[in-house]
């Protein structure tokens, strides 16, 4: 588990304009056939998992998501990882 930080939201399609190479810009070019925005990830800190038991007694309703969830609009979730977020480095 991880908590990733990330920049503001960008078009990607202002990506083209910069000075890449011709296989990056393929890469955006493909990508903006699925994704219109994207966000530099700006750092990755490894976590200790936080018990579902622990969660799910806390908030009956909640499922894991399936790739992430955002938190700003569960503010009582939000409160319940930041206490029991542990950093492994």
């Amino acid at each position: 588990m991880a908590v990733i930080e990330l920049e503001e939201y960008e078009l990607m399609e202002d990506w083209l304009n910069l000075c890449l190479t011709d296989s990056e810009k393929k890469i955006v070019t493909e990508e903006l056939t699925h994704n219109r925005y994207a966000m530099k990830i700006t750092c990755v800190k490894k976590i200790q998992p936080i018990p579902l038991q622990l969660i799910k007694s806390k908030f009956p309703d909640f499922f894991v998501p399936i790739s992430y969830i955002y938190l700003d609009k569960r503010p009582d979730l939000l409160s319940l990882i930041l206490k029991e977020t542990k950093y492994l480095d």
